[in-house]
């Protein structure tokens, strides 16, 4: 398991600049899982969803407008999580249209 800092991540989370808290919440996580703590996060969000709705094709719309906002914030290094996903989402989007 790598070493996570948890004491710089708690000093930005009290610093008082809202980015800062955010970046302290999540700081140890992305250190420990990496980038796909994001996609985990919107996976999870998006399970609730499908189990609240009960329907693929609610769930891959807002997951398709979730993502393209996900896209711009996360590394370079992770956008093929992010278009893996849109092109599932629009498959299933497809599938349904069309079957």
């Amino acid at each position: 398991m790598p070493f996570v800092n948890v004491t710089t991540a708690f000093n930005k989370m009290i610093s008082g600049n809202e980015t800062e808290v955010l970046h302290g919440i999540v700081s140890p996580l992305t250190q420990i899982m990496g980038n796909y703590f994001w996609f985990i996060l919107l996976f999870i969000a998006l399970i609730i969803i499908y189990i609240k709705t009960q329907s693929f094709s609610t769930t891959m719309i807002v997951g398709l407008l979730c993502s393209a906002g996900i896209l711009a914030l996360m590394p370079i290094q992770t956008h093929f999580l992010i278009y893996a996903f849109v092109a599932l989402g629009i498959t299933i989007i497809l599938y349904k249209v069309f079957h």
